[in-house]
């Protein structure tokens, strides 16, 4: 998938964000989804609660992966359409 076109469809739910890391997010009914930009290609594809964090101390990563957009934006209880 390119970042681009995920950007733009993401865009419909809320303000796509990024911080130095190439690392996206968007908010969208109190979750997050994440992804992480190669190269032009989304990678990591990722949705979480908003008050979910990850712990490296017990090694334990918050949310789900996800293979589509679709499955996260259902994830978070919209339609993408």
């Amino acid at each position: 998938m390119k970042t681009e076109i995920i950007i733009k469809r993401l865009s419909k739910f809320g303000k796509v964000d990024h911080n130095d890391i190439n690392n996206y997010f968007v908010k969208i009914n109190n979750h997050f989804i994440e992804f992480f930009n190669q190269n032009g290609l989304v990678i990591c594809l990722k949705v979480r609660k908003e008050d979910d964090e990850n712990d490296i101390q017990s090694d334990y990563s918050a949310g789900v992966f996800v293979k589509t957009l679709k499955s996260a934006l259902n994830s978070v209880g919209v339609k993408d359409g």
